[in-house]
């Protein structure tokens, strides 16, 4: 009943070997890296001088502006006190000296902490380039894996890159 020819049993192993063996090519694995940055960054040395040095230079604009601005207060309550004393034009005068530092102060701010200020050229110089070492070497071990995730802190992901394929994601 059971009796099955040997061309037949040829036949089905054959078959079974053919299907087997594509399901193994279809299964292909897929290899994925995972770039933490921070970790990267923060056990590079070069990494740690050049963030040093921008925090000393951002921490000495911000005492100059706070500086300026507690001087400019001192000169307002100064001619409050002495308001009584002079004469109208000459306390307008004075008042517009002051209005002025005030807006040269507030350019400074600008100029240093605005949208195009100091502070991202700064970090350009000093901290971009050693990023850009990284990212370069991520992307030689990279050719030979299929995803690459670079992460900034475990909530954000950064970019995906997938072979052929760009994904940006916030």
């Amino acid at each position: 009943m059971f009796k099955l020819d040997f061309s037949k049993s040829k036949f089905v192993y054959l078959i079974c070997l053919l299907f087997f063996s594509y399901l193994n090519h279809a299964q292909k694995t897929l290899r994925i890296g995972y770039v933490n940055m921070d970790y990267i960054l923060e056990n590079l040395d070069d990494y740690k001088t050049a963030t040093e040095e921008y925090e000393i230079r951002l921490n000495m604009w911000k005492k100059e502006i706070s500086e300026r601005e507690v001087e400019i207060e001192n000169k307002l309550k100064e001619l409050e006190i002495q308001r009584p004393l002079l004469t109208e034009t000459l306390y307008n005068d004075l008042r517009e000296e002051i209005d002025f530092e005030k807006e040269q102060l507030e350019l400074y701010r600008q100029k240093r902490f605005g949208p195009n200020g100091d502070w991202l050229a700064q970090e350009k110089i000093l901290i971009q380039p050693i990023q850009d070492e990284v990212l370069a070497a991520v992307q030689l071990i990279a050719e030979e894996i299929s995803l690459i995730m670079y992460m900034t802190n475990p909530l954000q992901l950064l970019h995906c890159i997938q072979k052929k394929n760009t994904i940006l994601a916030n």
